[in-house]
């Protein structure tokens, strides 16, 4: 595990991560993708520090209906070139790891349209409202994920 200088633990969890094109469309591009829950729904999902929000497909619509504990309504984001109408979900996400993983409320957007209007895209883990409540590495020499949370960690 990664310590600070201090010899404090600098997260609590890790996992391996798959670097692969992330849609069978993609296959020149690789992407970081692990396994989280949102909404206790277990997928994949890019690691995505560009993206606003966690972004989920429609296929989650009922999930986040029923976890979330707030709704709001925004006018569009944009997806890859394209601008989708939807709503942001306060949901319940774990990130997966080899020692249990960590759990945080998270915001997801969920676009407003129907699983046959949605392409064939993954699911996102983004930056905001949910990689900025964690302390995150990525070792790219063994595709591990080291992960934790941003209050101090003691020391095993």
């Amino acid at each position: 595990m990664l310590h600070h200088s201090s010899g404090s633990l600098f997260c609590s969890d890790q996992c391996e991560y798959a670097y692969r094109p992330a849609t069978i469309y993609e296959k020149q591009y690789p992407r970081i993708i692990v396994t989280v829950r949102i909404a206790y729904r277990v997928t994949e999902a890019v690691l995505d520090t560009g993206a606003p929000w966690c972004v989920c497909s429609p296929e989650f619509r009922d999930d986040l209906e029923q976890h979330a504990s707030d709704k709001v309504t925004i006018d569009s984001l944009n997806i890859r070139g394209t601008r989708y109408d939807g709503a942001l979900y306060r949901v319940p996400i774990e990130l997966v790891g080899d020692n249990g993983g960590i759990s945080l409320e998270g915001t997801v957007f969920l676009p407003d349209v129907s699983p046959e209007e949605w392409p064939n895209l993954p699911s996102f883990i983004g930056l905001s409202g949910c990689l900025e409540r964690i302390r995150f590495a990525i070792d790219p020499s063994d595709n591990t994920w080291y992960f934790g949370s941003l209050g101090a960690i003691d020391q095993d």
